[in-house]
């Protein structure tokens, strides 16, 4: 027997919407950590699986900003998307929630500590609000310029 869909909203903590999506649940008893888990993998999964469409990925969690402008080299090529890690995602994602960053309400009422129990039935919704945007780290480090390089001279 399948669990309950439940419709989760993501919004910032001024009201601002930012996405709605569907989660299909294995139970109906759940922590707020197994909650956040479950929304987390089956994002990313499903980002995952189609990589060939190109999308940028939209979630909890966001990944960092990519440079895709026609000015460096994007213009008629097939774009890729990028595989997203879920594990890096859904530490953000707890540490959010335990500093306050992040709060979950369900059915209109606040989920308590993260390892307290929520239940959900089907049709139910969650809201995520966030207090502020949860972006993954710049891990890798663009180009830096030395001093006196190239289109630096203007004596």
């Amino acid at each position: 027997m399948a669990g309950p869909t439940v419709q989760c909203r993501d919004e910032m903590d001024d009201g601002q919407w930012l996405m709605e999506i569907k989660i299909p649940l294995e139970e109906d008893r759940m922590t707020v950590r197994e909650f956040i888990r479950t929304r987390i993998v089956h994002e990313t999964s499903a980002h995952n699986a189609e990589l060939d469409r190109g999308r940028t990925f939209r979630g909890l969690v966001f990944e960092p900003p990519k440079v895709t402008s026609e000015l460096n080299g994007w213009a008629g090529r097939k774009r890729e998307g990028q595989a997203v890690d879920a594990d890096v995602m859904l530490q953000m994602a707890f540490d959010a929630y335990e500093k306050g960053e992040l709060v979950l309400v369900v059915d209109d009422e606040q989920a308590g500590e993260i390892d307290s129990e929520i239940v959900v039935s089907d049709g139910s919704t969650a809201l995520f609000r966030k207090t502020v945007p949860l972006i993954v780290p710049q891990l890798r480090k663009g180009r830096t310029r030395k001093r006196g390089s190239a289109n630096e001279s203007f004596d």
